[in-house]
């Protein structure tokens, strides 16, 4: 919290990117005992979020990333997301294969299965899957079978996917 007001989106992104992977190596109990600057982080993050022109795809991707991760209570983690995947939806024709397999991910693995996201997730998933290496493709087929969103023809475009790169897995 100490340089909380000098972070810029850049900052922010690297920050949960780095929080993500202390607390995956840290064990579960990690959030519980820096709830209260993760809370702290939460607000700053939702409010650059929702305010910084400047936040793109990129970041908002690894933000989500960190920050399901982390493993944030439920609802500080509610909170984020919804505020990642307002921002999000408006950003995803940027976003590369990677970032697309990653906010699946954590959108599903915070159990935050946002409809409308995953809608346009979907679609924007479809359009470039023929970029997609073999852990993407692993990656979006168990966000979307996750989170129960069961869209028929990323599926199906999914599975042409993995035929095609068989060797790969």
């Amino acid at each position: 919290s100490t340089y909380a007001s000098h972070f810029n989106h850049i900052h922010l992104s690297a920050c949960w990117s780095a929080l993500g992977h202390q607390a995956r190596t840290a064990g579960p109990s990690w959030s519980d005992a820096h709830a209260e600057g993760l809370a702290e982080l939460v607000q700053k993050t939702a409010q650059a979020a929702s305010t910084c022109g400047e936040m793109r795809a990129r970041q908002l991707a690894n933000i989500a990333h960190g920050a399901a991760k982390i493993g944030l209570g439920r609802k500080c983690a509610d909170d984020l997301l919804t505020t990642l995947s307002n921002s999000l939806q408006w950003q995803l024709g940027d976003c590369n294969a990677q970032e697309l397999a990653n906010v699946s991910w954590a959108f599903a693995k915070a159990r935050h299965p946002d409809a409308e996201l995953f809608e346009k997730l979907a679609r924007a998933a479809e359009s470039c899957l023929d970029t997609f290496n073999a852990q993407e493709l692993a990656n979006t087929a168990w966000a979307f079978a996750a989170a129960g969103h069961s869209d028929t023809r990323l599926f199906n475009a999914l599975a042409r996917a993995v035929e095609q790169r068989l060797n790969d897995f």
